[in-house]
């Protein structure tokens, strides 16, 4: 069953996902999925043709990268949407 990062406008997604990314994986020899969550999700539409290729970097280097002063520091990583309300975020920390 397809998870969706909102449930706004749900049910189109579904049938979006089921009809036309559906038929649209049928020109591809491969579907690669960057995480299993992923794969799960292109699992019932891409069959035997998916591949996990997951993050390249080993995440165990960066096991001790912590700051030893601490320090208040928030990180973003994405893309910038207006659901996300960056812009709430910055108005809090002003």
């Amino acid at each position: 069953m397809a998870v969706f990062h909102t449930g706004d406008f749900g049910l189109l997604k579904k049938i979006w996902f089921g009809v036309v990314t559906r038929l649209s994986v049928l020109g591809y020899h491969r579907i690669v999925a960057c995480s299993h969550g992923d794969a799960e999700l292109f699992r019932n539409v891409a069959g035997s043709r998916l591949r996990i290729i997951e993050n390249g970097i080993d995440q165990s280097r960066f096991a001790n990268a912590a700051s030893h002063v601490p320090a208040k520091a928030i990180i973003c990583f994405g893309r910038f949407a207006a659901h996300k309300r960056i812009a709430a975020l910055f108005t809090l920390l002003a």
